[in-house]
């Protein structure tokens, strides 16, 4: 998977699963409560059950949410060839919190994402 692949995919499916949790579950008016539901929400992709706090964590390096104390993922997951090796800031100004101060939501394709990561900052 290309790079511009990979970034698409983790960044829509977090925003998806964000705008999802908050559907199902109602807003959340605390950081504390916010990183308990990132942290429990989950979805099966394949054979692997992930989380809002386990994406944006171990996958998209956001440093934000890994003070949340997510759970890193085990040496199987840290090899895998869809973990960022270094941290994308530019990720920060395209996830949708669902808090006021967070951007607008965009689908991203491969085609754009650079463009849109650059254009959001």
């Amino acid at each position: 998977m290309k790079r511009a692949e990979y970034l698409t995919f983790w960044i829509n499916l977090v925003n998806v699963m964000i705008i999802h949790c908050h559907s199902v579950n109602g807003p959340v008016n605390t950081e504390k409560k916010r990183s308990k539901l990132y942290k429990d929400f989950t979805y099966q992709i394949g054979c692997h059950f992930v989380t809002i706090a386990g994406i944006l964590c171990n996958i998209l390096k956001h440093h934000g949410t890994c003070d949340w104390n997510v759970e890193k993922w085990d040496s199987l997951h840290k090899n895998s060839p869809l973990i960022l090796l270094t941290e994308e800031p530019r990720v920060t100004y395209s996830i949708c919190f669902h808090s006021m101060t967070s951007p607008n939501l965009s689908i991203l394709t491969p085609n754009n994402v650079d463009q849109e990561l650059n254009q959001n900052i």
